[in-house]
């Protein structure tokens, strides 16, 4: 197989794999926080906080315990990812109508039939934001694996860097900035359709 190739399957793998054990978790923070409007602040500005730290940091801190390779940079990414997902998910809930709750109640609908029927599918356009911004985050951030030992396409840049090779430098960076921009389309284009079913 094409070295480049192998190299854009391992980095997708890595985006790939981080996006959905955040998703997961997000979401699931994010329903947490909107069922418990008291544990709403504490998780979501938990989340907040571990976005601002460098995910180069978190790799970094992960490394006594996880080692090297894909491990640490699976769970640093999985934090990075977790963040904008719980946020759009919660807000995303909040934001479906309150009159089309009560109107749904008013004719005897069972709360577990409201959150199944109405609410969920009512909130998951918006709430497919956070997942777009989570995978393209997780794409651009799965660079940092390389330092790691972890592969993907960051091998390009830091091959450059110690060899002061500005072609790979560039063919490193093209690549990555090419493969978030498919994901924010391709992404995109599903949450328009989410919204505007035909």
């Amino acid at each position: 197989m094409n070295d480049f190739l192998l190299h854009c399957l391992q980095h997708l793998e890595l985006a790939g794999g981080a996006l959905f054990f955040g998703s997961c978790i997000g979401t699931l923070i994010g329903v947490i926080a909107y069922e418990i409007p008291l544990l709403a602040r504490p998780c979501i500005g938990l989340l907040a906080t571990l976005r601002v730290i460098p995910s180069l940091a978190v790799l970094m801190l992960l490394l006594p315990w996880l080692g090297i390779g894909v491990k640490p940079a699976i769970v640093a990414l999985t934090l990075l990812a977790m963040a904008p997902v719980a946020i759009a998910v919660e807000s995303a809930l909040h934001a479906v109508p309150g009159d089309v709750r009560e109107a749904a109640c008013a004719m005897g609908i069972s709360a577990w039939e409201l959150r199944r029927r109405i609410t969920w599918p009512l909130a998951t356009p918006r709430a497919w934001s956070g997942v777009r911004i989570a995978a393209v985050e997780a794409v651009a951030g799965a660079t940092l694996a390389a330092f790691v030992g972890g592969g993907g396409l960051g091998e390009y840049i830091v091959e450059g860097l110690a060899t002061e090779d500005v072609g790979k430098l560039l063919e490193g960076a093209l690549a990555i900035a090419a493969l978030a921009w498919l994901t924010e389309f391709a992404l995109a284009s599903l949450q328009r359709r989410m919204e505007y079913p035909q």
